[in-house]
């Protein structure tokens, strides 16, 4: 094959990392349209479908920034870098114009005049992690910093947070459970038997458990007709023919009801400071499981905290069952969403 100019080369990779697609190396990267990012991470993966036209104001999935001061990167000179940030917080996941042309970041000096994209400083934002940088000195042409936006962020569900791949998860519910039942005594016909060991299964006519009569697996009832078992309850099943004594049952249930295991999602949205060492405790009367941080996952406006580790402190660290203290003073106007995992 011939061999790709170095121009065609950096024009494809820019216009790639900035989230759009490539149709002639000589169009600028704002007049092509977007593409498709490839292989991201299920904490990446938007679970919230994003409306066409933004918001006024914030939502419990969208963040609006009317205005963010952005605060300079000094380790790149000539004040060329620029990062979004919340109280030394680096914040990421904004929404690019492919949902909408009116998530097209707009950029602004400190006297809030617009800095347009054909401006001689040429400036590109970096929707996902949140930085603005410019190939030249924008107070050379007259832009007087701190440099601010006006732009959208994504805080609303991600896969990881609906299927709980992310984060510490209880995974009991995709790890069948198997037991026996050594039969005592007899078990009547239509009579209620609870499974052994106080065990419980999720209701679907079978989906969920199997039921296996010295070793033989046996056939749930259906709608045309009755077969050897029913569900009661999700603890009890009931035969459709005694069960005499000095057999084996063995039950494999392959999933817990819903009721223990979906994860619960709170947000608040913050009208006042939460201060460093100071309880905070969880909205809507919300309890978890104290297991330093294994069953209760926090994000700082979508940034997933980490949890003290009992090494060296971290973000925050579980007080009570339903509180927690923080690390570093969270500012008014801030979104918290809180997964709970599994209750006390």
């Amino acid at each position: 094959m011939g061999i790709v100019s170095d121009k065609n080369q950096r024009s494809y990779a820019f216009k790639k990392v900035v989230g759009n697609r490539q149709t002639d190396p000589d169009k600028q990267w704002y007049n092509e349209q977007s593409g498709i990012l490839s292989n991201p991470h299920s904490t990446e993966v938007w679970m919230t479908d994003i409306p066409m036209t933004p918001p006024i104001s914030t939502t419990s999935e969208i963040q609006v920034f009317n205005t963010i001061t952005l605060t300079e990167d000094v380790t790149v000179p000539d004040k060329r870098s620029w990062l979004a940030q919340i109280s030394g917080s680096q914040l990421n996941d904004f929404i690019p114009p492919r949902f909408g042309n009116g998530y097209f970041v707009r950029v602004f000096d400190n006297n809030l005049n617009e800095i347009l994209t054909i401006d001689n400083s040429v400036w590109v934002f970096d929707y996902k992690n949140g930085v603005l940088w410019f190939e030249f000195n924008p107070e050379t042409y007259g832009h007087t910093a701190p440099i601010k936006l006006k732009v959208y962020r994504y805080i609303g569900e991600t896969l990881a947070e609906f299927s709980g791949s992310g984060g510490s998860t209880d995974y009991r519910e995709f790890i069948p459970v198997k037991m026996h039942e050594y039969l005592t005594s007899e078990i009547p016909t239509h009579t209620s038997h609870t499974l052994p060991n106080s065990e419980t299964f999720m209701m679907s006519s079978g989906s969920y458990l199997d039921v296996y009569f010295n070793g033989m697996l046996m056939a749930h009832t259906d709608v045309l007709r009755p077969h050897d078992y029913q569900e009661l309850t999700t603890s009890s099943v009931e035969f459709n023919f005694r069960v005499p004594a000095s057999n084996t049952l063995t039950y494999i249930i392959k999933r817990r009801p819903v009721t223990d295991f979906i994860p619960s999602k709170t947000t608040e949205y913050l009208t006042a400071d939460i201060t460093a060492g100071v309880a905070h405790t969880l909205p809507s009367g919300e309890t978890f499981a104290m297991d330093t941080g294994l069953y209760l996952d926090i994000f700082f406006n979508g940034q997933l905290l980490t949890h003290n580790d009992g090494i060296r402190p971290h973000d925050y660290y579980e007080f009570t069952n339903s509180s927690i203290k923080f690390n570093f003073n969270v500012p008014t106007a801030s979104m918290m969403t809180y997964i709970i995992r599994k209750r006390p």
